[in-house]
């Protein structure tokens, strides 16, 4: 069985998790990122994947006074990741459930 630590992010264009709080901010809640792409290096092979991320939350803002800045508070209540293609070594495989949510598992640690 593949494990988490034979994966790791060689290239992509891709949205960062410490990033999720300001997109959560700027769009008001819920962004959706489109064709977002992860290049992952496993064993000696190269592994594209593409996905769409949706990204929802909430944040309040405490309006601070003359001597007290305001405080923003952002939570990310949750990050839905849909799998569009998956090539390994130029190879376009199927996505079948556990293909899909084995790969949804290692997107999300790893970005």
């Amino acid at each position: 069985m593949t494990n988490i630590i034979d994966f790791k992010i060689i290239d992509g264009d891709y949205t960062k998790s410490s990033d999720f709080e300001n997109l959560i901010f700027e769009s008001e809640g819920c962004t959706k990122m489109e064709n977002e792409f992860v290049v992952l290096e496993s064993k000696g092979n190269n592994i594209v994947v593409t996905y769409d991320i949706q990204i929802e939350g909430n944040y309040s803002i405490d309006r601070g006074d003359y001597l007290t800045p305001d405080f923003v508070s952002i939570d990310v209540d949750s990050v839905d990741i849909e799998i569009q293609a998956i090539e390994i070594d130029e190879n376009e495989i199927e996505l079948t459930k556990e293909v899909e949510t084995f790969y949804k598992t290692i997107i999300k640690k790893l970005i």
